[in-house]
């Protein structure tokens, strides 16, 4: 009877000691939750929903000063391009954790981003060769065709920098923006950027609909010129 009684007493106390456990997981698993915002849990990241976006960045170096990557597939597979003043370079777009790690040439760009449960895809840090990086839709880019720019905090003699542009050419200047008279450009990215190659140096110009929280419509240009000098990146305004 002895015997008996304790194998009882040891059935019964099984049940009990396994749904402490599970309750325990529960709790923990539901306090793990609670802890991440509703719509921002982080979701493994596949190199097809990064198209449609790009990224601008500012680099530590000086060649180039900026670089405009997007994305595009290229014999079934999707590729990254990196654009700059006077350069170009490819790479084929592998996601790891989340990571997009691409390079050559002395520069090196980390890229990690993050997906959440509406299917957005934000930047969530950066390293390597960029000192400063955005991200955005390529929605959200606008075209310079018929548009005129400014650098309102930056004149000579009171007169402002200004760059405009018709839909094959544009003008860099002081005064008299008349594209017509100007230098031949092409727009890369499906149109998110542009670039031109003339006599006095190489330029990259991407639009973005904000510039470091700036909330204005900007363009974006570096011109390498042809007698070389500091690469900048120049700010205009519409």
């Amino acid at each position: 009877m002895k015997i008996f009684y304790s194998i009882v007493n040891r059935s019964r106390l099984l049940p009990a000691v396994f749904g402490g456990i599970l309750a325990l997981s529960l709790f923990s698993c539901r306090k793990s939750n609670d802890n991440i915002p509703a719509g921002e849990e982080e979701k493994n990241l596949t190199a097809t929903d990064l198209a449609g976006y790009y990224l601008v960045t500012e680099n530590s170096g000086w060649n180039p000063r900026m670089s405009l990557f997007y994305f595009g597939k290229t014999d079934g597979k999707l590729m990254i391009t990196q654009d700059g003043a006077g350069l170009r370079r490819g790479y084929e777009v592998i996601i790891e954790d989340n990571h997009l790690k691409i390079g050559s040439d002395g520069q090196v760009f980390d890229l990690l981003f993050e997906k959440t449960n509406e299917g957005n895809i934000a930047l969530k840090s950066f390293s390597g060769s960029a000192s400063h990086a955005e991200m955005y839709k390529n929605s959200e880019a606008f075209p310079v065709a018929g548009r005129t720019f400014s650098r309102k905090w930056e004149q000579v003699s009171g007169v402002l920098y200004h760059i405009g542009f018709n839909s094959t050419k544009f003008i860099d200047g002081i005064a008299g923006i008349v594209p017509e008279e100007g230098y031949p450009y092409y727009t890369v990215g499906g149109g998110v950027g542009w670039k031109s190659d003339t006599g006095y140096g190489s330029y990259l110009g991407v639009t973005v609909p904000s510039w470091k929280g700036n909330g204005k419509k900007t363009l974006l240009v570096e011109k390498r010129a042809g007698n070389g000098g500091s690469p900048k990146i120049d700010v205009y305004i519409n």
